[in-house]
Protein backbone atom coordinates (compact mmCIF):
# COMPACT_ATOMS: atom_id res chain seq x y z
CA UNK A 1 0.00 0.00 0.00
CA UNK A 2 2.87 2.37 0.77
CA UNK A 3 4.45 1.70 -2.64
CA UNK A 4 1.20 2.44 -4.41
CA UNK A 5 0.85 5.69 -2.48
CA UNK A 6 4.47 6.63 -3.26
CA UNK A 7 3.97 5.89 -6.97
CA UNK A 8 0.79 7.94 -7.10
CA UNK A 9 2.54 10.88 -5.43
CA UNK A 10 5.48 10.44 -7.79
CA UNK A 11 3.13 10.55 -10.78
CA UNK A 12 1.47 13.70 -9.45
CA UNK A 13 4.84 15.36 -8.86
CA UNK A 14 5.97 14.43 -12.35
CA UNK A 15 2.83 16.08 -13.72
CA UNK A 16 3.39 19.22 -11.67
CA UNK A 17 7.12 19.31 -12.51
CA UNK A 18 6.69 18.75 -16.22
CA UNK A 19 9.35 21.40 -16.94
CA UNK A 20 11.98 18.88 -15.84
CA UNK A 21 11.08 16.61 -18.74
CA UNK A 22 11.57 19.32 -21.35
CA UNK A 23 15.28 18.49 -21.90
CA UNK A 24 14.31 14.86 -22.53
CA UNK A 25 11.69 15.92 -25.07
CA UNK A 26 14.20 18.21 -26.78
CA UNK A 27 16.71 15.35 -26.95
CA UNK A 28 14.03 13.06 -28.40
CA UNK A 29 13.23 15.62 -31.10
CA UNK A 30 16.94 16.03 -31.80
CA UNK A 31 17.25 12.26 -32.13
CA UNK A 32 14.68 12.18 -34.91
CA UNK A 33 15.89 15.33 -36.66
CA UNK A 34 19.67 15.47 -36.17
CA UNK A 35 20.60 11.92 -35.26
CA UNK A 36 21.53 12.50 -31.61
CA UNK A 37 21.84 9.10 -29.88
CA UNK A 38 18.62 7.98 -28.16
CA UNK A 39 20.59 7.08 -25.03
CA UNK A 40 20.80 10.80 -24.16
CA UNK A 41 17.00 10.96 -24.13
CA UNK A 42 16.82 8.01 -21.72
CA UNK A 43 19.54 9.50 -19.49
CA UNK A 44 17.73 12.84 -19.28
CA UNK A 45 14.38 11.14 -18.61
CA UNK A 46 15.84 8.88 -15.91
CA UNK A 47 17.67 11.79 -14.28
CA UNK A 48 14.44 13.79 -14.14
CA UNK A 49 12.46 10.94 -12.58
CA UNK A 50 15.22 10.08 -10.10
CA UNK A 51 15.65 13.71 -9.02
CA UNK A 52 11.90 14.12 -8.44
CA UNK A 53 11.79 10.86 -6.44
CA UNK A 54 14.80 11.89 -4.33
CA UNK A 55 13.25 15.29 -3.70
CA UNK A 56 10.05 13.60 -2.55
CA UNK A 57 11.93 11.28 -0.20
CA UNK A 58 13.96 14.20 1.20
CA UNK A 59 10.90 16.32 1.92
CA UNK A 60 9.03 13.30 3.29
CA UNK A 61 11.94 12.43 5.57
CA UNK A 62 12.32 15.97 6.85
CA UNK A 63 8.69 16.08 7.93
CA UNK A 64 9.39 13.42 10.55
CA UNK A 65 12.07 15.60 12.16
CA UNK A 66 9.53 18.26 13.12
CA UNK A 67 6.98 15.86 14.58
CA UNK A 68 8.20 15.80 18.17
CA UNK A 69 5.90 15.84 21.15
CA UNK A 70 5.70 19.22 22.81
CA UNK A 71 6.11 19.13 26.54
CA UNK A 72 3.48 20.85 28.58
CA UNK A 73 4.80 23.91 30.32
CA UNK A 74 3.54 24.67 33.81
CA UNK A 75 1.15 27.59 34.01
CA UNK A 76 2.92 30.26 36.06
CA UNK A 77 0.60 33.13 35.21
CA UNK A 78 -1.01 34.14 38.50
CA UNK A 79 -4.02 35.74 36.82
CA UNK A 80 -5.04 32.64 34.92
CA UNK A 81 -5.48 30.42 38.00
CA UNK A 82 -8.95 30.06 39.44
CA UNK A 83 -9.44 31.54 42.86
CA UNK A 84 -10.32 28.81 45.30
CA UNK A 85 -13.04 29.91 47.72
Amino acid sequence: MRILRFLSYLFMNLLFNFWGGIPAVVLLVLHFTSGVPIVWFWVALAAWIILVALYMRLIGGLTYLGNTEERENPNINPYSHRNKK
